[in-house]
């Protein structure tokens, strides 16, 4: 990423979860203990568990105990916060920018994204946060008029391969933080 470009026109999308932060350890450990609590085995061998994950490991647990389950997680998660890692490249790169300029485009709950940018002091550098659709165009769309700028002034960070396969199937310029 060193030698990427940023324009002064460039508008800066940044994924939470193992892009801007590195959450993925946290959030499987707080599943974990969850499942434990509730008389489950760990899951392992599995870099982030989620609920899908849950269900295919455990299909004799409802969507109500999923629920109960997935906010018992988000509590706990709440609680830990100070054990997530931020990547450091990209959060200089995000503090660089002026707010109007960076929106956070997310699958995490805007509850736990909000707590993570307020304890790395971050709340304030941002524009806006949305979830991301199953609509990758237009949320595409939607991000152009927030930022009142053309899809060509977009540059996505984003670790999720198939999701930046949707972003360049879109023409977007998207960039794979390392990790």
């Amino acid at each position: 990423m060193n030698n990427l470009k940023i324009k002064p026109q460039s508008r800066l999308v940044f994924d939470m979860d193992e892009t801007l932060f590195f959450t993925d350890k946290l959030n499987t450990k707080c599943y974990n203990l969850v499942l434990e609590k509730f008389g489950f085995k760990s899951i392992k061998n599995i870099k982030r568990v989620t609920s899908k994950i849950i269900k295919e490991c455990y299909p004799q647990i409802d969507d109500v105990e999923i629920l109960i389950i997935q906010q018992e997680k988000q509590n706990l998660f709440l609680k830990c916060l100070d054990k997530i890692e931020p990547n450091d490249e990209l959060v200089k790169i995000l503090k660089s920018k002026d707010k109007n300029e960076v929106i956070v485009y997310t699958n995490a709950s805007l509850t736990r994204a909000n707590a993570i940018l307020k304890l790395f002091d971050l709340e304030d550098n941002i524009l806006a946060m949305i979830n991301k659709t199953e609509n990758v165009s237009e949320d595409i769309k939607k991000l152009c008029e927030l930022f009142n700028c053309k899809k060509k002034d977009l540059i996505f960070f984003d670790d999720d391969k198939i999701f930046v396969q949707k972003l360049l199937n879109n023409n977007c310029k998207t960039v794979l933080p390392l990790t």
